[in-house]
């Protein structure tokens, strides 16, 4: 028994000729998977660089609001 492969063909016309754009459908599955992976990465990314600043924001605050004493010279 012989499986057939699923396709998706999209037809794009430009200056009035049609072309058909065969794509299968591993391709189209791949490349939403592929989107999904890069999405996660860049939320993981500003998650994490938005932390960074936060912690570098309240450091300063503690070292602004800091007053050295006079205990040692």
């Amino acid at each position: 028994m012989i499986k057939r492969q699923e396709l998706y063909i999209f037809c794009r016309v430009h200056t009035r000729n049609l072309r058909k754009l065969v794509v299968p459908a591993y391709a189209l599955v791949s490349v939403a998977v592929l989107a999904v992976v890069g999405m996660l990465t860049i939320v993981i990314g500003v998650g994490s660089y938005s932390r960074m600043l936060w912690k570098v924001g309240n450091y300063n605050a503690m070292r602004m609001s800091w007053k050295p004493s006079t205990a040692f010279p």
